[in-house]
């Protein structure tokens, strides 16, 4: 099974001050350091860094700023059946036999309209140097614009971000989801990115980080960030690698999401297999319910999801979306 038709559908801004989305119009450019600029210091004015601490824009704040800057009708007539993170889509992706190394992890699940709502409860990052370095190493590699040099003294924000609304389709499911972006690969700058057809445009990117002693390509850490690039529709992977020092030394080596999804596409397609899967038992769960002002806790032990009792919903005082 495939996940199919991959769409950035939206970009916005949540600004940590106002705790508010807005739409952004302009979008961070992938760069390659010149041998020069190394060794990349990851730990580089970390005394002004500021974690996130749990604060992520809410999933129901991201479907009701996305509701109101798109055309309803089309968003109607799209007829989405599940509404999520990314986080959610990987996880249930990834989810593999109970062991000793698995997280259960928490999820709710609302329905509205048709439209099934997932929730996933995230757990609290330590705030340390080392959770610091994929946003430092992003700060080196993208810039304002094409060939432009970055600001790798100005304070980072680690709440301050990017997100896109992308769509997709998984079996009889069409997806749309949010996930953060970090820049793209184009070489000429775009235009007004809240202009469907400059949206269109993007080659969209992202980076990981590792520590240098790591062959990443063949860890287990591979199959997920090229899971995760895949999600967002990004057509590279970068990744820079950091010695004990937080210092990146050796050339930040890039890598094409596709190679990596055909050498291992029956892995992934496995992956979405079971993922329509867990969409389907939810779905089915949600029928047998059928009322919006109700939701449904689950959780994912290995790759079993176990249901709880359903619990009142504030869902749609809190939602306010009407579409």
């Amino acid at each position: 099974m495939e996940l199919s038709d991959i769409r950035l559908r939206n970009l916005f801004h949540y600004d940590p001050e106002s705790k508010k989305l807005s739409p952004i119009s302009a979008i961070k450019y992938f760069r390659m350091p010149e041998d020069r600029e190394y060794p990349l210091h990851l730990d580089k004015n970390y005394e002004t860094y500021v974690h996130r601490n749990q604060e992520y824009p809410g999933l129901l704040d991201m479907m009701q700023y996305y509701s109101g800057h798109v055309d309803k009708s089309a968003f109607t007539r799209h007829n989405f059946d599940v509404f999520c993170c990314r986080g959610v889509l990987r996880n249930l992706t990834e989810a593999e036999p109970l062991s000793s190394f698995s997280i259960d992890l928490s999820l709710e699940a609302f329905r509205h309209n048709g439209c099934i709502f997932l929730k996933l409860h995230r757990k609290e990052e330590e705030a340390n140097a080392r959770n610091s370095y994929k946003f430092k190493a992003r700060q080196y590699l993208f810039s304002d614009a094409p060939g432009k040099l970055p600001d790798t003294d100005a304070s980072l924000d680690e709440r301050d971000q990017m997100y896109g609304m992308f769509s997709a389709q998984l079996g009889q499911f069409r997806l749309l989801y949010s996930s953060e972006v970090v820049g793209v690969t184009n070489t000429e700058k775009l235009g007004d990115l809240t202009e469907p057809e400059e949206l269109e445009k993007c080659s969209l990117t992202t980076v990981r980080v590792v520590k240098s002693y790591v062959k990443w390509r063949t860890s287990f850490r591979c199959a997920s960030w090229v899971l995760q690039a895949y999600l967002c529709g990004a057509s590279q992977l970068a990744v820079a690698k950091f010695d004990e020092n937080g210092c990146v030394s050796e050339r930040i080596e890039v890598e094409a999401v596709g190679d990596f999804l055909k050498s291992n596409l029956s892995h992934y397609q496995t992956g979405f297999k079971q993922l329509n899967g867990f969409l389907e038992q939810i779905r089915q769960k949600l029928d047998e319910i059928d009322n919006p002002n109700v939701g449904l806790k689950f959780t994912l032990v290995g790759n079993v999801l176990i249901f709880d009792e359903a619990f009142k919903s504030d869902f749609l005082e809190k939602a306010n979306i009407n579409f």
